[in-house]
């Protein structure tokens, strides 16, 4: 096969990405290429998931206290957690918070 064509070498000790748009992304902060690229994947299954969870959650929740309440919870999760996110150290950490701001997103979008 032809080496020039694929997207990983071996041979290449670091990797150039395209700052023009954007000087800095999760990809290129924890180095989401070649073999850890599946983790960028992954981090959208994650936040899908928490949607999902929050539906449940928040839903039920609504239907014994009302709307109002699990809302203004919702609300509040959702701000702290988003704002945490971008504070996030490693990918997990980061992965963790996109979880529990989708359930806040989830539970916003079942209430209102």
């Amino acid at each position: 096969s032809d080496r020039s064509l694929e997207k990983c070498d071996e041979d290449c000790p670091s990797h150039v990405f395209n700052t023009s748009v954007f000087t800095n992304t999760i990809l290129m902060e924890w180095d989401l290429v070649c073999e850890r690229q599946n983790l960028a994947s992954l981090t959208q299954t994650i936040f899908m998931l928490g949607i999902l969870v929050g539906n449940m959650f928040f839903g039920g929740l609504a239907d014994k206290l009302g709307r109002r309440i699990p809302l203004v919870i919702a609300v509040i999760v959702q701000l702290v957690f988003g704002v945490a996110s971008s504070f996030a150290t490693n990918f997990w950490v980061f992965s963790a918070c996109r979880f529990i701001t989708a359930a806040a997103t989830g539970g916003t979008m079942v209430t209102s």
